[in-house]
């Protein structure tokens, strides 16, 4: 199974994959900057939109008492996926159960690798399905399909306007044909603008699906997986 980097400057995303590495209870491998010889161990104990905690070091080599205002490195695997991030080192609280514990300025970037077990199929754009994401505000945004799977798509949209901003969760509509319209839940997991043209690329997951609708969902993905091999177009693997 092939593996995919991603790279994520949401802090909603980046709130979100901390939060399942607390609620693993996930051992974190972390390393000084000045220092990547040693590493230690620790585990993410609280993690909000100002801080993220981290256990008390245990120590796998080395003694170096970490300062505030260093840099760490953090590295960790959970169920098939490789997160790398860096944080600066702010203070050393005691948390609520009166522990002691490193406090860590929120990472501006996340860095993870995942075993993909959903193939993505291209579209193109001469047959791309229309596809719009509405936003709890009401907000609709139409775009281009550019690629589906099963686990989610990625969208172009013809101006940049940060929707992550209004919502995170969406409501996603795709017009397969004129018969056959899918509507599912989703969430945005990134938004780029595009480097060589006006507009951006929004990435969704799909959430929430039922029965009925995956089997709907699975049938038209199958069906372009289909169009693309007969027209020669190579089907890579999902990114979401």
């Amino acid at each position: 199974m092939a593996e995919e980097l991603t790279l994520t400057t949401s802090s909603y995303s980046i709130l979100s994959e901390l939060q399942k590495l607390r609620l693993a209870r996930q051992p974190l491998t972390v390393k000084l900057a000045t220092d990547q010889e040693h590493s230690y161990t620790s585990y993410v104990v609280e993690a909000n939109s100002d801080s993220l905690l981290i256990d008390h070091f245990t120590p796998k080599s080395g003694n170096q008492r970490v300062i505030p205002g260093k840099t760490l490195y953090i590295e960790t695997n959970l169920r098939g996926s490789q997160y790398q991030f860096q944080c600066e080192h702010l203070a050393y609280p005691v948390d609520q159960s009166g522990f002691p514990c490193h406090q860590l300025r929120l990472p501006e970037a996340l860095r993870y690798s995942e075993h993909r077990t959903n193939f993505r199929v291209p579209v193109r754009q001469d047959i791309s399905p229309p596809i719009s994401i509405i936003t709890a505000t009401g907000s609709k945004l139409s775009g281009s399909l550019e690629n589906i799977s099963l686990g989610g798509a990625c969208l172009k949209h013809s101006t940049f306007s940060d929707i992550r901003q209004t919502s995170t969760s969406v409501a996603c509509e795709i017009k397969f044909d004129n018969k056959n319209t899918l509507a599912v839940d989703a969430i945005i997991c990134y938004q780029t603008p595009l480097k060589s043209q006006s507009g951006s690329r929004i990435g969704i997951q799909f959430q929430n699906l039922h029965s009925a609708i995956y089997r709907e969902l699975h049938h038209q993905v199958m069906k372009l997986q289909r169009l693309q091999i007969r027209t020669g177009l190579s089907i890579v693997q999902a990114l979401i």
